[in-house]
């Protein structure tokens, strides 16, 4: 598995950044003007995250892969992007523990 964050800036000052990983589950997401900061804000400095992802994946903080994108106009949107946006109901059931993990109540 791997952890991917990419942020999206290309119609705004600001970059809409997401943590997914490699199956396409999205575990953080958060506005930023430094899309270099990512991957602190998103897990590395998220003690409780990267608890519920070892536990929900068996990922490990120390060894997991990982990947940084940056987008500033189209061309740079990773090619497998849009195939994980209809993955997202089949991985329902991770999002319900790993909420539950990191003290999040799943919305309906």
């Amino acid at each position: 598995m791997k952890i991917y964050y990419v942020c999206d800036g290309r119609h705004k000052t600001w970059y809409n950044c997401v943590g997914m990983l490699s199956n396409g589950f999205i575990f953080a997401q958060y506005m930023t003007m430094i899309p270099e900061y990512a991957p602190a804000d998103l897990f590395v400095d998220r003690p409780s995250r990267q608890r519920a992802l070892a536990e929900v994946f068996g990922i490990d903080p120390e060894t997991i892969e990982t990947e940084m994108f940056i987008v500033r106009d189209g061309d740079e949107m990773p090619s497998w992007w849009h195939e994980f946006e209809n993955a997202q109901d089949s991985l329902f059931e991770y999002y319900e523990k790993y909420l539950t993990l990191i003290d999040t109540k799943v919305r309906s």
